[in-house]
């Protein structure tokens, strides 16, 4: 069995929104789908913003990871955080 990991494109906003939809309500989140297109479109117009991956097995989506990019004083430049992850 082949693990992948594809940078996410436009494209797969739909499918990233399924995903994201699945999560949140795992864990009994709030899902607001607009707003969570708009947030995902975003960041993949923007790399500066970060980066989504879509998790693929034998070459078929079964969920995403998402690191977002800022900039923290303590660490004295740029830092990442794996922001969610779904399979």
């Amino acid at each position: 069995m082949a693990l992948e990991f594809q940078s996410a494109q436009f494209c797969d906003v739909d499918l990233l929104l399924t995903f994201m939809r699945e999560l949140y309500e795992q864990d009994h989140g709030e899902f607001e789908q607009k707003s969570a297109r708009l947030s995902l479109e975003w960041l993949l117009q923007d790399g500066a913003l970060g980066q989504i991956w879509l998790i693929c097995l034998e070459q078929e989506p079964i969920g995403y990871a998402v690191l977002t990019l800022g900039y923290s004083l303590k660490f004295l430049g740029r830092d990442a955080f794996v922001d969610e992850v779904f399979v």
